[in-house]
């Protein structure tokens, strides 16, 4: 004979139920959360930074390398090789940061 399985409800240790959106919450606003996502925030703005600038010395060398390419078909392309200081990704964000949105 089959037997019905209850549903569990996961409790705090008072036994009242877990609120996510409040725990999520408190996750945000945790000051250790904050400064991890700073300094990944610092890293990616100094990455673009570089590109942006080896694009200035660079640019012409590597705009037939990464123009009418997608992002992924020059990351999997091992034998691409681009002037950029910051590489292949770097090459694709300052050309289309670049010539793209700035013009």
């Amino acid at each position: 004979m089959a037997t019905i399985k209850k549903k569990r409800v996961r409790r705090k240790a008072n036994g009242k139920p877990r609120n996510q959106k409040k725990e999520w919450m408190e996750f945000l606003k945790n000051e250790r959360v904050h400064f991890i996502f700073g300094v990944l925030l610092a890293f990616i703005g100094i990455f673009m930074l570089l590109a942006i600038i080896s694009f200035f010395f660079t640019g012409a060398a590597d705009q037939s390398a990464v123009l009418n390419k997608s992002f992924w078909e020059l990351i999997r392309d091992k034998t691409l090789e681009v002037q950029n200081w910051t590489g292949v990704g770097g090459a694709f964000i300052a050309e289309y940061m670049v010539n793209g949105w700035f013009g």
